[in-house]
């Protein structure tokens, strides 16, 4: 993993976010350079601390006092803004440093995001800031923007500081998608903050998301990232945050390949597995979304909605195609539509005697004639104890009264206690009524169903989940020390330098020492040895090939099934005591025999050592199809058994594992403990790279789940540091 440093919060960055005083660095007569539009921007925002230019021609440039240096401004700045050439970035950083400095924005592009030179010049950077205490943002950032305390650094032109000012805040590694993401401040919706820090050559997004964690003004926020090079900073953070009772909302870019190529050249940013990174946010309490639209939706329901309990969510229309439409979407997302009470359904009949009474509630276009019968049903709703949350359709719009009735909803909304959620679905998304609901934070306006009850599912989920994480059983220090001395005896045999990859009997072997249920088996160098172990074990029995330098036997034809006779038995042996299926393998003049274990669904468990997360251990189904269903989960380690056995509810066929037809249901509980067993010892021992369980088989309850096949990678000198508490 990458070297780490503690996480930078409100003293190191207050320098930077909320500056006494700045130095702006390449500033020319040209009202349209950079330094010039920071400086104007500077002088028509609230900022009131002192300003200074510098260029050595001129005493004076767009209305502030010029030096010609850095270190002749009049004091040390809080915050030096560099809109230099890349070629002389790092001069006048040091420059600036010297001077007493504190912090710096970098505009400057040409670095890392480009070349060799550029990615030197930027480690120079890295160097220097942590050298001289300076903390940096950038460089290739446009900046940031402090709407709470009305200050810009940036030369972005188009900031309008009358628009609101709200409880959400922004961090992005982009400043071009942070900056468009706050362009909802023109529809009413009020933010904080918008930070975004570029290459991250010092500050990085981590950083960002801690200092707002500890900023009041701020209780939602919202990150925008790419990859992050130390990934237990980013989880400890988002713990860091839940425990604030301050909700991250995620959106990870460069997913995919051609994303991640375009990542790299973006910010030089090496985008990590997406599949890693999205289980290092469910381990940190972070709700990861897909698009910036639904990123906004929910940050406004986490910023406008106080849960008071419930996990249920009550819903009226007044169009039956519109309840069909929040039926689905509710059934979509598992969102729990509890039938309305007694008390509420005779409330709902005494406002549209024609209602019909189910959950969506259909209250017809009775509901729509006065302003007072929309403010009954968000009553009735508010008070029945089945409902976390009210969600209404709005089917009328249009004509004189489209932004009046919003009006009178919102005023309505605003004397319950309960979040409401409003869905336009009319096509005129700019219509006048939205301005009033987007603006009034007794609402949360959704521009589709499918968005609110997204949002809804992780409401619910990040005020009803429990942090506690289960009982775990970490590996004893005898049989870590065990392993270890297994693992020095064969990375010695093989000189220690590269990777080794254990034989499936020495695989096997060390995973029984760490707990892990492998089938018994036995290693025989004779046919009359393989007789005896298949006559000890019974039949049917499985004889395997052993052949080195080859990992997935099955597909090279190493595996003989079902053996039920002793001629058998001795054909499969000498088949296979020779067996070389390509011409870099090694025959090894050995056979494994073990028993034939069927009645099951083959799964798969493994484990890797992510460069940014550390370890990772992953279930999902196996065998031969492991590939084609592609249905695999993956945890930071360690995990309890508890929290294993949530992994395996997140797969999509799930549904197997249950008791149908006639069949038991799987033993799901010991599949989880092999998952918490495997996380545990990659924890304990660092040396362990990988592993491959494939494939495990799961069984009916009472009877083990063994891993029938076993491949173990080792690597010297990992750090047994890598691990996310």
């Amino acid at each position: 993993m990458a070297d780490t440093r503690p996480t930078y919060g409100t003293e190191q960055l207050a320098p930077v976010v909320k500056p006494g005083s700045v130095v702006v660095v390449g500033v020319s007569s040209n009202p349209d350079g950079f330094g010039a539009r920071t400086i104007r921007i500077l002088l028509d925002s609230s900022f009131r601390g002192e300003i200074t230019a510098v260029n050595p021609k001129y005493e004076e440039l767009h209305g502030v006092r010029c030096v010609p240096t850095v270190k002749e401004a009049p004091s040390a700045p809080d915050c030096v803004i560099v809109a230099v050439p890349s070629q002389d970035v790092v001069s006048v950083l040091e420059e600036a440093a010297l001077h007493g400095a504190r912090g710096a924005v970098v505009y400057s592009s040409g670095f890392g995001e480009t070349d060799a030179w550029g990615a030197e010049q930027e480690r120079k950077i890295a160097q220097l800031s942590r050298r001289s205490g300076m903390r940096v943002l950038g460089p290739n950032t446009a900046g940031l923007f402090n709407y709470v305390d009305g200050i810009v650094l940036s030369f972005v032109q188009d900031v309008d500081l009358t628009l609101p000012v709200g409880p959400i805040a922004v961090v992005s590694q982009s400043a071009g998608l942070g900056m468009l993401f706050t362009h909802a401040r023109h529809r009413g919706i009020g933010f904080s903050h918008c930070l975004t820090c570029g290459n991250a050559s010092d500050i990085n997004v981590i950083d960002l998301v801690n200092y707002l964690v500890e900023d009041p003004s701020t209780s939602v926020i919202t990150l925008i990232f790419e990859g992050v090079s130390d990934g237990r900073a980013l989880v400890e953070v988002g713990k860091r945050a839940r425990k604030a009772g301050k909700p991250i909302i995620a959106m990870v870019t460069g997913k995919t390949v051609q994303g991640r190529k375009a990542a790299l050249s973006h910010t030089g940013t090496l985008a990590g597995r997406a599949e890693v990174t999205s289980a290092a946010l469910r381990t940190a309490g972070i709700v990861e979304v897909d698009t910036p639209e639904l990123m906004l939706e929910l940050a406004q329901l986490f910023a406008n909605a106080t849960y008071t309990g419930g996990t249920g969510v009550g819903v009226f229309t007044s169009s039956g195609g519109a309840s069909v439409i929040a039926a689905d979407a509710a059934e979509h997302f598992n969102v729990p539509l509890p039938a309305p009470s007694d008390a509420t359904s005779k409330a709902l009949l005494d406002i549209s005697p024609a209602a019909i009474i189910s959950n969506p509630a259909d209250l017809t276009a009775n509901i729509s004639r006065t302003p007072a019968a929309y403010a009954e049903a968000l009553a009735a709703y508010s008070r029945d104890d089945g409902f976390a949350a009210i969600v209404t359709p709005l089917t009328s719009t249009g004509g004189p009264s489209t932004a009046a009735r919003p009006a009178s909803f919102v005023e309505a909304a605003s004397r319950i206690d309960k979040p409401v959620c409003a869905v336009w679905l009319s096509s005129w998304k700019d219509d006048p009524g939205t301005d009033v609901l987007d603006a009034d934070r007794s609402v949360t306006l959704f521009r589709s169903m499918h968005h609110c009850f997204a949002a809804l599912r992780h409401w619910l989920d990040w005020h009803c989940e429990q942090p506690d994480r289960g009982d775990r059983t970490p590996l004893s220090p005898r049989g870590a020390a065990a392993i270890e001395a297994t693992i020095a005896s064969a990375l010695a045999k093989d000189g220690g330098a590269e990777p080794v990859t254990l034989s499936e009997h020495e695989s096997a072997n060390l995973l029984a020492k760490a707990g892990i249920p492998v089938v018994p088996h036995t290693l025989v160098e004779s046919v009359d040895a393989a007789v005896e172990a298949a006559q000890a074990f019974g039949f049917p029995v499985v004889l395997k090939g052993t052949a080195l330098g080859v990992a997935h036997k099955s597909d090279a034809g190493g595996v003989r099934l079902d053996l039920r006779t002793l001629e058998q038995v001795r054909d499969a042996f000498y088949d296979l005591v020779t067996w070389r299926p390509t011409a870099g393998a090694e025959a090894s003049g050995s056979v494994l025999v073990a028993p034939m274990v069927a009645g099951g669904v083959e799964m798969i468990v493994g484990a890797t050592r992510d460069e940014h997360f550390g370890p990772v251990v992953s279930v999902g189904m196996g065998g031969i199809f492991v590939e084609a269903l592609n249905d695999i989960e993956h945890a930071l380690a360690p995990v309890s058994p508890d929290e294993a056995a949530l992994l395996i509810g997140r797969l999509r066929t799930r549904r197997m594992f249950e008791a149908q037809r006639g069949k038991e249901p799987l033993n799901v509980d010991a599949l989880a403990r092999t998952v918490a067993m495997l996380s545990e010892l990659m924890v304990a021992v660092p040396d362990i790279a990988e592993v491959d369980l494939n494939p495990v088989l799961l069984r009916p309850e009472g009877s083990p789940s063994y891993a029938l096949d076993a491949l173990v990678v080792l690597t010297p000198r990992n750090s047994p540091g890598d691990v996310i508490p």
